[in-house]
């Protein structure tokens, strides 16, 4: 189906702008392909909800790869779109472009806006490893950090030093997570793997590492904890404006979470290396509501402390040095 008649190797899908194949356009083809496979993993009763097309389309790579630029990703799913209408998966939407890096992504998305392809997108989907998180995509999709990993060696560290921390240190990846739910505008964001049997370091669970008979959660675990669903809701939790005033507030950063129980979660990162009293405020709660904190640091892993009054209508507690503190505000 590709310029190169290699499934792997990169290529162009025979087809789209800019490609001459003999064998002509394989864009039906392949589209027919994509249905098929929802179809198999339906007749076994796995419903698919989203389909992406592309995987890293930046990237010429010696495993199955195929190459893409934004208008060719919006000549496909020009066929892709009717294609799924027709058989009846109107339901699965449309991911793309899963570009290797978040500026290679807004590239392809921005190709793909010009060609007025974005209007039969679901999702806008990216990772991280050839440009890091930035500003977010102009654009009214959601958007997915859909694929992001860490390769140092084994590293169980929440900040292994001071500064700076190894790119696999759990407050690395509570940057990361910070970073995307913050600024990037992603309303979720995927590891590569949960948990893994292998020699490296790219899972958040690492099972029988270094030949050993054991099963061991690093820090990057319980960064992504304090963004589950102890107390947020995966599809019904929505950011709300949070911002930093005051002096002293250089090394935080915070994100902040509304429910439609009126229940509210609250980060609080500090990567200073001092303590950290913070005041909260802005926020509304009732004359009972409690506030409890969950904390991460070298020493902590998602420790629950006991509940803080709300007195005078704010909420004061202490991030402590290179923390991520979560205040999660009952009703």
């Amino acid at each position: 189906m590709k310029t190169n008649n290699d499934t792997n190797n990169g290529g162009y899908l025979c087809g789209v702008s800019n490609t001459s194949c003999a064998t002509g356009d394989w864009r039906q083809s392949y589209a027919n392909k994509i249905v098929k496979y929802i179809q198999d993993y339906q007749a076994q009763g796995v419903k698919i909800n989203h389909i992406g097309f592309l995987n890293e389309p930046d990237l010429n790579t010696t495993y199955a790869s195929m190459q893409s630029s934004g208008q060719q990703a919006a000549d496909f799913i020009e066929i892709l779109y009717p294609t799924l209408q027709r058989a009846n998966f109107s339901s699965v939407g449309i991911a793309c472009c899963d570009g290797s890096g978040w500026e290679q992504n807004r590239e392809r998305l921005t190709g793909l806006q010009a060609a007025g392809a974005e209007q039969y997108l679901d999702i806008v989907t990216s990772h991280a490893y050839s440009s890091p998180l930035g500003a977010a995509f102009n654009t009214s999709k959601r958007v997915w950090m859909t694929e992001y990993a860490t390769y140092d060696p084994t590293n169980y560290a929440w900040a292994s030093s001071a500064a700076p921390t190894s790119q696999s240190d759990g407050i690395t990846w509570a940057q990361h997570l910070m970073m995307g739910f913050g600024t990037s505008n992603t309303s979720a964001f995927f590891y590569w793997w949960g948990a893994a049997n292998t020699t490296d370091n790219e899972s958040l669970i690492l099972i029988t590492p270094n030949g050993t008979d054991a099963v061991v959660p690093t820090k990057r675990l319980y960064a992504y904890q304090h963004y589950g669903s102890r107390f947020l809701y995966p599809t019904q939790s929505y950011r709300v404006a949070a911002t930093l005033g005051g002096s002293g507030t250089a090394d935080l950063n915070v994100t902040a979470f509304a429910n439609p129980d009126g229940s509210m979660a609250v980060q609080v990162l500090n990567s200073g290396s001092a303590n950290a009293t913070v005041s909260l405020t802005g926020i509304k709660f009732g004359d009972n509501a409690e506030v409890t904190t969950y904390t991460t640091d070298n020493e902590r892993d998602f420790d629950q402390a006991k509940p803080i009054s709300t007195n005078g209508g704010k909420i004061v507690g202490v991030v402590p040095a290179q923390a991520l503190v979560s205040f999660v505000i009952g009703q």
